[in-house]
């Protein structure tokens, strides 16, 4: 029996889904220096951030505009499928849970 669940409206940069409730880490630029917030609003078009102290909101990008394919030394890159419709966040990565599930 198969189910069919909708693609997730956002991933982050190794696509896994983002969803409300989840802890993430991203970038801070000032000043520079690594956050973690709790994901609050998944939109089609952005995801909010709550950090205690501020509200933030990234805007999503679609797969291909993510930037130039990795030219590793000696090494092949091949892209990770995304569904189509599906927005990823390259400065966004999920944090495990505090209890280690």
């Amino acid at each position: 029996m198969t189910t069919d669940t909708p693609p997730p409206l956002a991933v982050d940069y190794s696509g896994r889904p983002l969803t409300e409730g989840d802890t993430v880490a991203f970038i801070h630029t000032d000043p520079i220096g690594l956050r973690e917030g709790t994901i609050r609003i998944v939109g089609p078009n952005d995801v909010c951030i709550d950090t205690g102290d501020h509200l933030v909101t990234f805007p999503a990008a679609t797969h291909p505009l993510l930037g130039p394919a990795f030219r590793p030394l000696g090494g092949t890159v091949k892209p990770r499928p995304v569904p189509e419709g599906v927005q990823q966040y390259p400065a966004i990565a999920l944090q495990p849970p505090a209890d280690g599930a």
